[in-house]
């Protein structure tokens, strides 16, 4: 900084070395995606009719065989195809945070990652109450599974953490910022100017204190003092 600069507020002025808005983008991108993804697998899973709706023996069959409920059967359904909603909300707040630099994004979209597994859980205990053998993970929740954990990784990389802390953020307004206020010192001094005369005064210049007429009392003698008068004339 040159001398005599004026040294701008503390949250504003160029970002550290290192910090790249891109990264932040990027991630954001990624982030949505994931969100968008999510949302197509619940759409699919909740249009698509069960097997307690679709093939009711089957399923008392299974209940039969295995000891279980029927309308249990039907809630753990439930619960399994709207789960998938949950990273839905938490990668799509996540990229709106980090569209916006918030550091609060990085922990969104972490969460969002650690919680995509739930559906796939939920999934395995659904089918193993129905009574299906040899149940193995849904390959298509497990891509979004990783493309959920790939896009948090990009929100701790370095240059996006760099730029999401050197985010410019509003700070108090010091002196010389905003509005300026009055300012001493400036104006006419003090004893210039047309000075409050005494009564009978006579006007005065500006800065000429006591010159102009003479006040009330001096000027010609009174009748009766001065020198004496001279002889008569004849």
């Amino acid at each position: 900084m040159m001398p005599g600069q004026q040294q701008p507020p503390p949250g504003y002025g160029p970002p550290p070395r290192g910090g790249s808005t891109a990264f932040v983008v990027i991630a954001a991108v990624a982030a949505a995606g994931v969100a968008v993804f999510w949302a197509a697998l619940g759409l699919i899973s909740v249009l698509h009719a069960d097997e307690v709706d679709t093939n009711p023996q089957l399923v008392d069959v299974q209940m039969k065989a295995t000891g279980g409920d029927r309308d249990t059967l039907a809630l753990l359904g439930a619960v399994s195809e709207w789960s998938q909603f949950l990273p839905v909300l938490l990668f799509g707040f996540a990229a709106v945070l980090l569209l916006a630099r918030k550091v609060a994004g990085v922990l969104v979209i972490w969460i969002g990652a650690l919680l995509a597994i739930a559906p796939m859980v939920l999934e395995i205990v659904y089918k193993n109450y129905f009574g299906f053998t040899g149940v193995s993970v849904d390959g298509t929740q497990m891509t979004a599974v990783v493309l959920g954990v790939l896009a948090a990784l990009l929100t701790v990389l370095p240059p996006t953490m760099t730029a999401l802390r050197s985010a410019p953020r509003p700070a108090a307004q010091g002196p010389g910022y905003g509005q300026p206020g009055p300012q001493q010192g400036y104006g006419p001094p003090q004893g210039y100017g047309p000075p409050q005369g005494q009564q009978g005064q006579g006007q005065q210049g500006p800065g000429q204190q006591g010159y102009g007429p003479p006040p009330t009392g001096y000027g010609p003698p009174a009748p009766g003092y001065g020198p004496p008068p001279g002889p008569p004339h004849r």
